[in-house]
Protein backbone atom coordinates (compact mmCIF):
# COMPACT_ATOMS: atom_id res chain seq x y z
CA UNK A 1 0.00 0.00 0.00
CA UNK A 2 1.29 3.46 -0.82
CA UNK A 3 1.45 6.33 1.58
CA UNK A 4 1.03 10.01 0.93
CA UNK A 5 2.76 12.61 3.09
CA UNK A 6 1.51 16.18 2.90
CA UNK A 7 3.30 19.02 4.67
CA UNK A 8 1.91 22.39 5.60
CA UNK A 9 3.62 25.48 6.98
CA UNK A 10 2.86 25.92 10.69
CA UNK A 11 3.52 28.75 13.12
CA UNK A 12 2.34 30.15 16.41
CA UNK A 13 3.07 33.40 18.22
CA UNK A 14 3.29 33.65 21.99
CA UNK A 15 3.22 37.00 23.78
CA UNK A 16 1.86 38.63 26.93
CA UNK A 17 -1.71 38.49 25.55
CA UNK A 18 -1.48 34.94 24.18
CA UNK A 19 0.80 32.91 26.45
CA UNK A 20 -0.38 29.42 25.45
CA UNK A 21 -1.01 27.48 22.24
CA UNK A 22 -1.92 23.81 21.89
CA UNK A 23 -1.25 21.99 18.62
CA UNK A 24 -3.88 19.25 18.45
CA UNK A 25 -5.31 18.58 14.98
CA UNK A 26 -7.19 15.54 16.32
CA UNK A 27 -9.23 17.79 18.62
CA UNK A 28 -10.06 20.08 15.70
CA UNK A 29 -11.19 17.12 13.55
CA UNK A 30 -13.56 15.83 16.24
CA UNK A 31 -15.23 12.40 15.94
CA UNK A 32 -14.50 12.19 12.20
CA UNK A 33 -10.78 12.31 12.98
CA UNK A 34 -10.75 8.83 14.57
CA UNK A 35 -9.45 7.24 11.37
CA UNK A 36 -6.69 9.86 11.13
CA UNK A 37 -5.24 9.48 14.62
CA UNK A 38 -1.43 9.31 14.93
CA UNK A 39 -0.95 10.46 11.38
CA UNK A 40 -0.18 14.08 12.27
CA UNK A 41 3.39 15.14 12.97
CA UNK A 42 4.89 18.49 13.88
CA UNK A 43 8.46 19.66 13.26
CA UNK A 44 9.65 22.91 14.80
CA UNK A 45 12.52 24.39 12.79
CA UNK A 46 12.93 27.94 14.11
CA UNK A 47 12.15 30.10 17.09
CA UNK A 48 12.51 33.84 16.79
CA UNK A 49 11.98 36.88 18.93
CA UNK A 50 11.01 40.21 17.40
CA UNK A 51 13.45 43.11 17.41
CA UNK A 52 10.93 45.22 19.37
CA UNK A 53 11.42 42.94 22.38
CA UNK A 54 13.05 44.63 25.36
CA UNK A 55 16.82 44.03 25.44
CA UNK A 56 16.86 42.43 28.88
CA UNK A 57 13.72 40.36 28.31
CA UNK A 58 14.57 36.68 28.67
CA UNK A 59 11.86 34.58 27.00
CA UNK A 60 11.32 30.99 28.08
CA UNK A 61 8.95 28.82 26.07
CA UNK A 62 7.94 25.64 27.85
CA UNK A 63 6.94 22.73 25.61
CA UNK A 64 4.87 19.81 26.85
CA UNK A 65 4.01 16.63 24.96
CA UNK A 66 3.38 12.93 25.50
CA UNK A 67 6.43 10.67 25.48
CA UNK A 68 7.16 6.98 25.73
CA UNK A 69 4.50 4.94 27.56
CA UNK A 70 2.18 7.96 27.55
CA UNK A 71 4.42 9.79 30.05
CA UNK A 72 4.31 13.62 29.93
CA UNK A 73 7.52 15.29 28.75
CA UNK A 74 8.15 18.96 29.55
CA UNK A 75 11.20 21.04 28.60
CA UNK A 76 12.14 24.74 28.16
CA UNK A 77 13.61 26.69 25.26
CA UNK A 78 15.30 29.97 26.17
CA UNK A 79 15.70 32.86 23.73
CA UNK A 80 16.91 36.40 24.43
CA UNK A 81 17.27 39.34 22.10
CA UNK A 82 20.93 39.74 21.23
CA UNK A 83 23.05 39.51 18.10
CA UNK A 84 20.63 37.03 16.59
CA UNK A 85 16.88 37.08 16.85
CA UNK A 86 16.46 33.59 15.34
CA UNK A 87 17.50 30.16 16.62
CA UNK A 88 17.42 27.07 14.46
CA UNK A 89 15.78 24.06 16.11
CA UNK A 90 15.28 20.44 15.22
CA UNK A 91 12.28 19.33 17.26
CA UNK A 92 10.02 16.53 16.03
CA UNK A 93 6.71 15.63 17.65
CA UNK A 94 5.30 12.38 16.22
CA UNK A 95 1.97 12.58 18.06
CA UNK A 96 -0.37 15.36 19.16
CA UNK A 97 -1.07 17.15 21.40
CA UNK A 98 1.85 19.52 21.94
CA UNK A 99 1.49 22.55 24.24
CA UNK A 100 3.58 25.71 23.99
CA UNK A 101 3.59 28.10 26.93
CA UNK A 102 5.43 31.40 27.32
CA UNK A 103 6.57 30.76 30.89
CA UNK A 104 8.74 33.87 31.16
CA UNK A 105 9.07 37.09 29.19
CA UNK A 106 6.59 39.07 27.17
CA UNK A 107 7.55 38.04 23.65
CA UNK A 108 6.47 38.13 20.97
CA UNK A 109 8.11 34.77 20.29
CA UNK A 110 7.36 32.96 17.03
CA UNK A 111 7.70 29.20 16.56
CA UNK A 112 7.87 28.05 12.92
CA UNK A 113 7.78 24.60 11.40
CA UNK A 114 5.88 22.01 9.39
CA UNK A 115 2.67 20.12 10.12
CA UNK A 116 2.77 16.81 8.20
CA UNK A 117 -0.21 14.56 7.56
CA UNK A 118 0.41 10.96 6.56
CA UNK A 119 -2.35 8.98 4.88
CA UNK A 120 -2.18 5.51 3.36
CA UNK A 121 -4.28 3.85 0.65
CA UNK A 122 -5.71 1.52 3.29
CA UNK A 123 -7.04 4.44 5.32
CA UNK A 124 -8.48 6.04 2.20
CA UNK A 125 -10.32 2.80 1.43
CA UNK A 126 -11.52 2.54 5.04
CA UNK A 127 -12.78 6.14 4.95
CA UNK A 128 -14.74 5.57 1.73
CA UNK A 129 -16.78 2.56 2.92
CA UNK A 130 -20.36 2.86 1.79
CA UNK A 131 -19.42 4.89 -1.27
CA UNK A 132 -19.39 1.90 -3.62
CA UNK A 133 -22.40 3.08 -5.63
CA UNK A 134 -22.27 2.84 -9.37
CA UNK A 135 -21.30 6.12 -10.98
CA UNK A 136 -21.88 7.01 -14.62
CA UNK A 137 -19.35 9.34 -16.25
CA UNK A 138 -20.29 11.55 -19.17
CA UNK A 139 -17.31 12.65 -21.28
CA UNK A 140 -17.60 16.23 -22.50
CA UNK A 141 -15.46 17.58 -25.30
CA UNK A 142 -14.48 21.02 -23.99
CA UNK A 143 -13.73 22.31 -27.50
CA UNK A 144 -17.10 21.40 -28.98
CA UNK A 145 -20.30 23.15 -27.91
CA UNK A 146 -23.14 21.21 -29.51
CA UNK A 147 -26.82 21.06 -28.67
CA UNK A 148 -26.62 17.27 -28.63
CA UNK A 149 -24.07 17.31 -25.82
CA UNK A 150 -26.15 19.80 -23.84
CA UNK A 151 -29.24 17.58 -24.14
CA UNK A 152 -27.28 14.53 -22.99
CA UNK A 153 -25.85 16.45 -20.04
CA UNK A 154 -29.24 17.84 -19.00
CA UNK A 155 -30.84 14.40 -19.20
CA UNK A 156 -28.03 12.74 -17.25
CA UNK A 157 -27.69 15.49 -14.63
CA UNK A 158 -31.19 14.61 -13.47
CA UNK A 159 -29.85 11.24 -12.28
CA UNK A 160 -28.26 11.10 -8.80
CA UNK A 161 -24.97 9.41 -9.68
CA UNK A 162 -23.77 11.40 -12.67
CA UNK A 163 -20.46 13.24 -12.89
CA UNK A 164 -19.28 15.40 -15.77
CA UNK A 165 -15.67 14.69 -16.67
CA UNK A 166 -13.65 16.74 -19.12
CA UNK A 167 -11.23 15.12 -21.56
CA UNK A 168 -8.27 16.61 -19.65
CA UNK A 169 -9.44 14.89 -16.44
CA UNK A 170 -9.81 11.57 -18.29
CA UNK A 171 -6.17 11.92 -19.40
CA UNK A 172 -5.12 12.57 -15.79
CA UNK A 173 -7.05 9.51 -14.60
CA UNK A 174 -5.43 7.33 -17.29
CA UNK A 175 -1.93 8.57 -16.39
CA UNK A 176 -2.53 7.88 -12.70
CA UNK A 177 -3.80 4.35 -13.38
CA UNK A 178 -0.76 3.58 -15.56
CA UNK A 179 1.70 4.56 -12.78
Amino acid sequence: MGEELRSYFWMTTLDSNNRKNVWDPEKILGPQGDALRREHQLSINHILVEAETRDNDLNIVEIETIGYKEQPVKFPIVIKLGKHTVMQLSLFFPNPPVSFYLARGSGPVHLLGNHSVNSSDEETIRNTDGLDQEVEFIVVDEDEDSEGQEEILERNNEKNNTCNVSQSNITKIRKKNNE
